[in-house]
């Protein structure tokens, strides 16, 4: 790309995909787990699937640091358009989207 794009999802957060991902993913983890409301007609047999729990846990932080990697790879391609944009769009959940501004203001 010869820009850096900001509209559609991208104006909301720097990696909507990576969060739709995560999202996607926290489903079907839920899924596996049988962690459904409506108790089943048929009992499976009981088989530990906590390691499931884990593999979903490595699978997100996994997706946070490729979301880092890509954020270091548009900084050195976009330099000064993409702090600008990284300073008012949040990373990745936009309920974290702390003010930036006073922290640049202060290096």
């Amino acid at each position: 790309r010869k820009k850096l794009i900001t509209k559609g999802p991208y104006k909301y957060l720097r990696h909507p995909q990576y969060l739709g991902m995560i999202i996607m993913t926290l489903g079907l983890t839920l899924i596996c787990l049988n962690t459904s409301p409506i108790y089943p007609f048929v009992q499976e047999p009981y088989y530990d699937k906590s390691w499931i729990l884990f593999i979903w846990i490595a699978e997100a932080l996994i997706y946070v640091l490729l979301a880092k990697i890509e954020d270091l790879s548009l900084k050195a391609k976009y330099e000064e358009d993409f702090l600008n944009y990284a300073i008012k769009v949040p990373f990745m959940f936009p309920i974290f989207n702390l003010n930036k501004n006073e922290k640049r203001g202060k290096e």
